[in-house]
Parts: C-alpha cells; sequence; structure tokens
C-alpha cells in the first residue's frame, strides 16, 4: 500500500514539474508588446482598443465572405453545377475580400500613427505575413510547420525575405 502510494506520487510530480517550471513562459499578446516592441502602457490600451475595434469591424465581412463560401460548395456538390454561379460567387467573394484588405490597410495605418519610427520598423518584421496576406500568426504558424513537407510559401514569418 505504501510502495503503491509512493510510485503513485512520484508519478503525478513527473506528470506536474514540468508544467509547473514553464508556467508562465508562454506571452499574452501585451507582453509580447512590451517586449519585443517596448511599449509604453498608454500605447498598449491605445493598441487593444484598436485591435478589438478591428475585429468587431469585421465580423459581418467574414461571415458574409464565409456565406458565400459554402453557397458555393452546395453549387459544386450539385450533379451539375452552374458555371455562371461560381464565377458569380467567386467575384463577390472577391469584392468582400477586397473590403476586408481595405480595413486592414486602414487598420495598419492607425496602428503606424500609435508607434514610433523604431517600433513600427520591428512591428513591420515581426508581421510581415500579415502584409503578404497571411493569416494572422497563431494561423500562419501552422503553415510552417509544413515545411517539413515542402511547401511553406516564402516570405511569410521566418522564411524568406518577404516584402521587407
Amino acid at each position: 500500500m505504501k510502495k503503491s502510494m509512493i510510485t503513485i506520487t512520484a508519478l503525478a510530480l513527473m506528470l506536474l514539474l514540468p508544467g509547473i517550471l514553464l508556467a508562465g513562459r508562454g506571452r499574452m499578446p501585451g507582453e509580447m508588446g512590451k517586449v519585443g516592441l517596448e511599449l509604453d502602457d498608454k500605447q498598449l490600451d491605445e493598441l487593444g482598443k484598436l485591435r478589438l475595434e478591428h475585429r468587431i469591424g469585421n465580423i459581418e465581412l467574414v461571415a458574409e465572405q464565409r456565406k458565400l463560401r459554402l453557397k458555393m460548395r452546395m453549387e459544386l456538390l450539385k450533379s451539375e453545377p452552374s458555371r455562371k454561379e461560381l464565377e458569380r460567387f467567386a467575384g463577390e467573394i472577391g469584392i468582400v475580400r477586397g473590403k476586408i484588405q481595405k480595413n486592414r490597410i486602414d487598420h495598419l495605418l492607425k496602428v503606424r500613427e500609435i508607434l514610433d519610427d523604431d517600433q513600427w520598423k520591428r512591428f513591420i518584421r515581426r508581421h510581415r505575413g500579415v502584409l503578404r496576406g497571411c493569416k494572422p500568426p497563431t494561423r500562419c504558424i501552422d503553415s510552417h510547420r509544413r515545411k517539413i513537407h515542402g511547401y511553406m510559401h516564402k516570405g511569410c514569418i521566418g522564411e524568406g525575405k518577404g516584402i521587407i
């Protein structure tokens, strides 16, 4: 009985110890900004509000884009899909993507107003994938795991020179 209790305790420690030691090593978005861009508290607050406004402003556009893609998929699943309908959906998706890109440009220009020149240069280096139209870094990281399979695109975070 005593021996099994010691074994269970040792096993629990072995499983929990790495998590305890590594706790707090992950960075929160604000913390990354403080460390990487050396932002002051005012800049962090302004950027946090700006990011939230940008995300709220794009909710409807992203939802519309998803709806159009699903409609396109439904058309493709028909026994005889209409090329005319598929082209119409593709055109509408392009229009929505253009609106999302314009919102991104507006957002980046507002971010530029908050940061000083040195911070902006570091921001651009860190977020060059966003400027290429990649997914946000949390999703873009997944594409970099594909590097080992040989089909990662150049210019994204961690690969090549990109546009900057």
